[in-house]
């Protein structure tokens, strides 16, 4: 007789996820001004304090993002995307801070914040075209913006723009599986193409992806520290940098020299992740500061994006972005 096997069942972490929520409460990610402002209960009591700091230090950064996210929680978003947009006042000329108030700017929901993002990530690109999280970021920020043209074209620039420095083991595959998930969303078939997204795909040896998928983008602004991702997903099945196979998913990198991107990528048809964020070696640069974006499409032309942005500034510290359900986040409004 026929013996018929169950198909295995994916390997379950509950210990690890237990360990991560410990170290979570045993090493606080944060300190100073935004510990402060973070741990009190009242939204309006976080605002009157963070104003207090920045009116004290006014060159302090860290205390912008503590007004912005102080802002936030309070549902002032407008005033929020101000405190944000005080990075680039401070730091006009820096692309990392430019990066980082986009993403903050981006997880307002503001129009007037996200257009200030995309203007913000397209100077940073200007300044430091080596950098290939800036090609990304503006290409994320144009897809959200609905111009999926526009985001294939900045991707393909990225992956031919000269490198000078930094090691970014897992930027070209992510950049050309993102230009094919827009070019699915953007085209109907591979025949009617008026924009000539095709072509640009085949030159980078790919094409359309119209497949149901989500993406977890993990990008951090310091060349010298090791940021990782870790993924569970229902089961507790556990992906991170040891283990890049799993929770119904893969890990394409461990990055450990800086900047990401990091991603992690799956084909479940109704995804729901707790998602980590571990600052394993925070090196000379100091504190980190980053952003996980989720992308999902849904194989039936909707696009759905959530930003996470996170600092971390202590050493070995963990930052538990929450359980992230691409169903609940924004959808891209497409011409």
């Amino acid at each position: 007789p026929i013996i018929r096997r169950p198909p295995p069942r994916p390997e379950t972490h509950a210990a690890e996820l237990r360990e991560l929520e410990r170290e979570v409460r045993r090493k606080a990610a944060l300190r100073g001004v935004l510990a402060d402002a973070a741990g009190r209960s009242k939204p309006g009591d976080a605002v009157e304090f963070a104003r207090a700091h920045v009116a004290s230090h006014p060159s302090d950064l860290l205390g912008y993002v503590a007004l912005g996210d102080a802002l936030r929680r309070d549902g002032k978003h407008t005033d929020a995307a101000r405190a944000y947009g005080s990075l680039i006042d401070l730091f006009p000329d820096r692309a990392d801070m430019r990066r980082f108030a986009g993403n903050l700017l981006e997880a307002t929901p503001d129009d007037a914040a996200r257009a200030l993002a995309l203007d913000s990530y397209a100077v940073a690109v200007q300044d430091r075209n080596d950098h290939p999280t800036g090609w990304l970021m503006r290409a994320l920020a144009e897809a959200r913006a609905g111009r999926l043209p526009d985001a294939i074209r900045t991707l393909d620039a990225g992956l031919r723009a000269p490198r000078r420095s930094g090691n970014f083991p897992a930027w070209e595959r992510t950049a050309k599986e993102l230009m094919a998930v827009f070019a699915g969303v953007a085209t109907r078939d591979d025949e009617k193409d008026p924009d000539g997204l095709i072509e640009i795909l085949r030159r980078h040896g790919t094409r359309p992806d119209r497949r149901a998928g989500t993406r977890l983008l993990l990008t951090w602004e310091n060349d010298a520290n090791d940021v990782d991702l870790h993924v569970f997903d229902k089961r507790l099945s556990h992906a991170s940098f040891r283990r890049k196979i799993a929770a119904g998913g893969r890990i394409f990198a461990d990055v450990t020299t800086g900047w990401g991107p990091e991603c992690f990528a799956t084909s479940a048809s109704s995804p729901e992740f707790r998602v980590f964020v571990h600052s394993y070696r925070q090196g000379p640069m100091g504190f980190g500061m980053g952003r996980v974006l989720s992308l999902h499409s849904d194989g039936k032309g909707k696009l759905r994006m959530g930003d996470h942005p996170f600092v971390v500034m202590q050493d070995r510290a963990y930052v538990d972005l929450g359980t992230l359900k691409p169903a609940s986040e924004r959808e891209v409004k497409l011409p």
